[in-house]
Formats: C-alpha cells, sequence, structure tokens
C-alpha cells in the first residue's frame, strides 16, 4: 500500500531525504506544501526526515526549499528544485534544472542541468562520472582536479569556463567530467531501464547510449564507443559502431521496457552484434 501524505511548509527549517535501493522522484512546484508518495516521514520541531525505500516514491517540494539528499543505490531524479547537499553512493542521480550546493559521489553517476547559480558549488566524485549543462550566460569558474580522471568539453572551451563570478569546484577520483554548453535538451538526460535487481542497466538519450552489465560498462558519447571491463577500458571510434549502441540501446528501451526477459535478450543481440562488427 501506497502512503500518501502532505504537509505545509511553513514552519519547517530543514528537510533531509534518504533513498535506499530504490527509484525516487523529485519535483519543485509552486506550492508551500510537501507532498509525497510511498515515502515515510518523521517530523521533529523544525526538521522533517523523509525516507523512500519501497518501491517507486514521488516526492513534491516548494522550488526554494533546501533539500538535504542521500541516495543508498537506485535511481533519483529531481528537476525544478534546490539540493543544498547530495551524497551518492550508488545509483545515479538526473538533476534536471536545478539549484545545487555541494555533492558528494561515492561510486554512480551523477548529471546536473544548472536552473542558476547563486553561490559557489563543491563536487566531489570518487568512482563514477559526472555531467553538466551549463546555459549560454552563466559566469562561473570551473576549477577542475583529478586522479585518474579526465574532463571532457561539449560545445565550449577551456576559456569560456575560466575567471567567472561563481565557482564549480570539482575533484575527481577514476571517472569522467564531461561538460556541456548551449540550450540544454531533455533527451540529453535521456531514459533509463533496469534489467534486473542489481546493478543491470541500459540508458540513452539524443546522442549517447549506456550499457551496465555488473562490473561491465559500454558507453557511447562524442562520436565514440568506450568499454570498460572493471581492470581495462578499450576505446572504438568507428562510427558505425557508435550508431550500432546507441540506435540499439533506444530501440531496446522504446520497444521492449514493458518486457525485461525480451529486453535482455535483444541486448545480449545487440552485444554480439557489436562485438562481430569491431572484430
Amino acid at each position: 500500500m501506497k502512503m500518501k501524505f502532505e504537509f505545509e511548509y511553513d514552519g519547517i527549517e530543514k528537510v533531509t531525504v534518504t533513498s535506499k535501493g530504490t527509484d525516487l522522484k523529485i519535483e519543485g512546484w509552486d506550492e508551500e506544501a510537501i507532498k509525497a508518495t510511498n515515502v515515510r516521514a518523521l517530523r521533529n520541531d523544525g526538521e522533517l526526515v523523509l525516507l523512500a525505500d519501497d518501491g517507486e516514491s514521488i516526492l513534491k517540494v516548494p522550488s526554494d526549499a533546501p533539500l538535504s539528499l542521500r541516495v543508498l543505490g537506485g535511481d533519483v531524479e529531481a528537476s525544478n528544485c534546490r539540493i543544498s547537499e547530495i551524497i551518492l553512493n550508488g545509483g545515479d542521480a538526473l538533476l534536471n534544472s536545478i539549484k545545487l550546493g555541494t555533492a558528494k559521489v561515492i561510486g554512480g553517476d551523477l548529471k546536473v542541468a544548472f536552473r542558476e547559480i547563486d553561490g559557489d558549488v563543491s563536487i566531489t566524485v570518487n568512482n563514477g562520472d559526472i555531467m553538466l549543462f551549463l546555459e549560454e550566460d552563466f559566469d562561473v569558474d570551473v576549477k577542475f582536479k583529478a586522479i585518474n580522471g579526465s574532463l571532457k568539453l561539449v560545445g565550449l572551451s577551456k576559456e569560456e569556463i575560466q575567471g567567472g563570478m561563481f565557482e564549480i569546484n570539482v575533484f575527481l577520483i577514476n571517472g569522467d567530467l564531461i561538460i556541456h554548453r548551449g540550450e540544454y535538451e531533455n533527451e540529453k538526460l535521456g531514459s533509463r531501464l533496469h534489467l534486473n535487481e542489481g546493478t543491470s542497466y541500459i540508458a540513452a538519450g539524443k546522442d549517447w547510449a549506456e550499457i551496465r552489465i555488473d562490473e561491465m560498462r559500454i558507453s557511447a558519447e562524442n562520436g565514440k564507443v568506450t568499454i570498460d571491463t572493471g581492470s581495462g577500458k578499450h576505446e572504438v571510434t568507428n562510427p558505425d559502431a557508435f550508431n550500432l549502441i546507441v540506435h540499439g540501446v533506444r530501440e531496446i528501451i522504446e520497444n521492449y521496457s514493458d518486457d525485461k526477459k525480451r529486453a535482455v535478450k535483444e541486448l545480449e543481440n545487440l552485444i554480439d552484434d557489436f562485438m562481430e562488427y569491431i572484430g
């Protein structure tokens, strides 16, 4: 049975949200109230503690209410809200049209499309990838440090992410930072299909795709395919191989999202075709 409730936001000073091994959607809205489905709640004086740990949960919050978010496995999608802090420990987070303060990733992938920046942002990633979308007029200075990590720029140069009024500080251990400049497209955040109760899933957007099966990961982005077995990486720059993965994953998500057994079989065929193609 799904639990539903609604709190008036007045008098709540702190909102802490924990998601454990489930899928959570957070939406900002204009109402001065917090509304939730399939979320447990504990209110103590000025603090509201919310727990999502049983099936898909939906949370609506005032768009400027500062949230402290902890993700322990599972996926989180948040839009049009303010996240003062997010800790991602396994799983993935897609943050669309967000005000962000601090992010810490301990395994998992983080994608952020900023709504606006009104102060410095700190992001630490330990074993995971991060993708940032910056609007054309964002006045920011991206400071990047990495141990076994790399920076990729899409639609902009290093000069265009330096010297701004506010700072985005990124420290990366084992992973990639990808920054997009330009008009934001929803397709870039893409669609995702989980294939079992573990870590296996496929995901795709307008011009990218990802396959993750336990420790193995195949990602197609920026015209190339990267195969990561956990013990080493191999890159394929053939455009036909890139298109095969992107279109193949998108078709599986579009056609077989309601039949995971068939989706797994189609994915196996796609991987076989890809491996045969690249020899």
